[in-house]
């Protein structure tokens, strides 16, 4: 059975949905290793929150490299 969590009503399967992509472009990627998984995590989180927001894929990097620049 699927816990809900009775604080936050926060579901496992919802959980599950939203590390599985961070999950598989590690995979795709090969080589995440613990000195970068840190820059890593923060760079996927920032991009999939963008996702989320509706900003199209194209301008993702574009946004990235004006925060940079």
């Amino acid at each position: 059975s699927n816990f809900v969590c009775p604080i936050t009503g926060a579901h496992t399967n919802g959980i599950e949905r939203t590390w599985r992509p961070l999950k598989e472009e590690i995979k795709a990627s090969h080589h995440v290793t613990l000195d970068v998984f840190d820059a890593f995590l923060h760079c996927w989180r920032y991009k999939y929150q963008l996702q989320r927001d509706g900003m199209p894929f194209d301008r993702i990097y574009d946004n990235i490299i004006e925060c940079l620049a």
